[in-house]
């Protein structure tokens, strides 16, 4: 099991280097060809179990990735009412609504309607990749965007200058003590990322929702002015032992 520290990392990569850690939990693994399939069955029932275990409310946005050989730009839209778990009642017992119900009326409404919008810059270079087959995460260490580039500062962007691009529903949960919530767009957090089905039609989109899929992301931010902050790192280990937790829990309900 990874666990953060600075040890961890490869030594020749300095700190002030790093833009930020992600730790993927990958579903299987061809080791002859290195693919690793991260998609992981989408079950609406986890929302309330990993809220339980994390003990922090979960948030919902669309997220927009346009993918370019140097950065990536980010765009983000807030969910209406910065909140989805909404109390619903039925016999006098609260309990959790349906997800999909929350994410196909996201789906349907315009980007415009929209209040809270977020954008930022993503560096996609890759330090090393670092692979812990026993509990099966795949770890990645990104590189810093070059901060001196005035259009990304400006943040003016061409999507006619991309390689492509591709949408998600994410379902996030902020770490305590562990996320600055900045306005560029980083933080610590564990993500829930559905792909987007909203130009599924008929049949083809019921079959869709029956085989949703999900990647399981904790993203970390645990560096300032070029070093560790323990207590945000003492945090994001806690938080990779309750998703482990949550992991053993949904296997052994599943057997």
């Amino acid at each position: 099991m990874f666990l953060l520290s600075e040890t961890e990392l490869v030594s020749s990569i300095p700190l002030k280097s790093i833009s930020r850690i992600d730790i993927s939990f990958y579903n299987s693994r061809n080791e002859f060809l290195n693919i690793f399939n991260l998609e992981m069955d989408f079950d609406e029932n986890i929302i309330p179990l990993i809220t339980s275990i994390l003990e922090c409310k979960p948030n919902l946005i669309h997220r927009k990735t346009y993918k370019g050989l140097d950065c990536n730009y980010i765009i983000e839209y807030d969910y209406p009412n910065n909140g989805m778990l909404l109390e619903a009642k039925k016999d006098n017992i609260e309990r959790f609504p349906s997800f999909h119900l929350d994410i196909e009326a996201f789906n349907k409404k315009s980007n415009s309607n929209l209040s809270h919008t977020k954008s930022y810059w993503q560096s996609p270079k890759l330090h090393y990749i670092n692979v812990y087959a026993k509990s099966k995460e795949l770890v990645k260490i990104y590189s810093s965007v070059d901060t001196k580039d005035d259009a990304r500062n400006k943040n003016i962007f061409n999507p006619q200058d991309t390689l492509g691009y591709s949408e998600e529903i994410v379902i996030y949960w902020s770490i305590p003590n562990a996320s600055s919530s900045d306005s560029n767009g980083f933080d610590s957090k564990f993500e829930l990322c559905i792909l987007s089905n909203t130009e599924e039609q008929g049949k083809q989109a019921t079959q869709a929702k029956q085989n949703m899929k999900c990647i399981w992301r904790l993203v970390v931010d645990v560096i300032e002015d070029n070093h560790f902050i323990d207590s945000k790192v003492d945090a994001v280990n806690t938080w990779l032992e309750k998703i482990h937790k949550i992991k053993s829990t949904i296997t052994i309900a599943n057997q």
